[in-house]
């Protein structure tokens, strides 16, 4: 038997897709053909896990396909249907973040979510190029006066999320404009081209070895470092020298930056349940702390057409998409 009193699966909605099949053979016996990795995972610790296994399941786009997956992997050890648990008000999220024994102050984090948003738009022209789409963005923040925000590249409409930060530093000089993936992972193969550029040919040489010799727990200690340091600055920032994080679309998914003030989606998201995790990024306040003179807000930079179909998601959820200008 397996010694395992919990199982987690956080994105289940990921984890266990409707319709995609996963590529290659099985990883093992207990992955049938057609099953995902968590699939076989599930069902493996189904038949052979302690009988006092409890299960806890979720996605801010959880779909009836993926709970029906998951009610099928656990079958014989978890009674189905699974439990719903709705939480009323804002939303409660706990996060464990280190290893240390469990309970220790340093290893939660409860992050609150807002109880109200506003959705905002700017209208690019059909033909706008994505430079143009970037510097609309920047005007909007610049407008919002956000302390923190992300802004987010969608790749669908040529988006590049370099090109965008660059872009909106252009466009706000006295903001700090970062590529987020740069900050929380300083140890990754770009992010030492990077650094090397201005390097002698020997130092260059002799940094690459050490990389290379770097192990897994030394990198993830950098991204642990990284993120600290982010937060830090994160807390400092101001509304006349905010910090404006630049990312792709694709990352937003599980994504924790406290205090976002402002959310600006640059280009069209794939889908509704994409808009949901994106907008989902905006004012996570840890244990509620930070007083907020006006909600947090999200801003959709996007063409006309593709504006009204994030509207429609949005009536969807009973919120309304006003135009920038003449929103609060």
């Amino acid at each position: 038997s397996l010694n395992v009193e919990a199982l987690v699966l956080d994105e289940l909605d990921l984890l266990m897709p409707a319709k995609k099949r996963p590529p290659g053979k099985p990883a093992t016996r207990w992955q049938d053909r057609g099953q995902h990795p968590a699939e076989g995972l599930a069902k493996l610790v189904a038949r052979r896990a302690r009988a006092s296994l409890q299960v806890l399941a979720g996605s801010a786009t959880l779909d009836r396909a993926a709970r029906t997956k998951l009610e099928k992997a656990l079958k014989g050890a978890i009674p189905a249907p699974l439990r719903t648990v709705a939480v009323s008000g804002a939303g409660l999220a706990l996060t464990v973040k280190t290893k240390r024994t469990f309970g220790a102050p340093a290893n939660v984090r409860t992050t609150l979510t807002p109880t109200r948003v506003l959705y905002r738009s700017v209208a690019a022209t059909s033909k706008a190029a994505p430079a143009a789409m970037a510097r609309a963005a920047a005007d909007a923040l610049a407008k919002l006066k956000p302390r923190v925000a992300l802004v987010f590249a969608c790749s669908a409409d040529g988006l590049k999320v370099r090109a965008v930060a660059a872009d909106v530093g252009d466009v706000w000089p006295r903001a700090d404009v970062r590529v987020l993936n740069d900050v929380l992972f300083p140890s990754s193969q770009r992010g030492r081209r990077r650094n090397y550029k201005d390097k002698s040919a020997s130092k260059k040489k002799a940094d690459e070895a050490a990389e290379k010799a770097m192990d897994a727990d030394a990198r993830a200690a950098l991204t642990r470092e990284a993120s600290s340091a982010l937060r830090a600055d994160a807390a400092a920032a101001t509304a006349e020298t905010p910090l404006i994080l630049v990312a792709d679309a694709a990352v937003a998914r599980g994504l924790d930056v406290d205090d976002v003030d402002a959310v600006v989606i640059v280009g069209r998201p794939a889908n509704a349940d994409s808009f949901v995790h994106l907008a989902g990024r905006v004012g996570r306040d840890p244990l509620g702390s930070t007083d907020r003179a006006t909600p947090p807000a999200v801003v959709c930079v996007s063409k006309r057409r593709d504006l009204t179909l994030v509207g429609s998601w949005l009536a969807d959820l009973g919120e309304e998409l006003v135009e920038l200008d003449s929103g609060e």
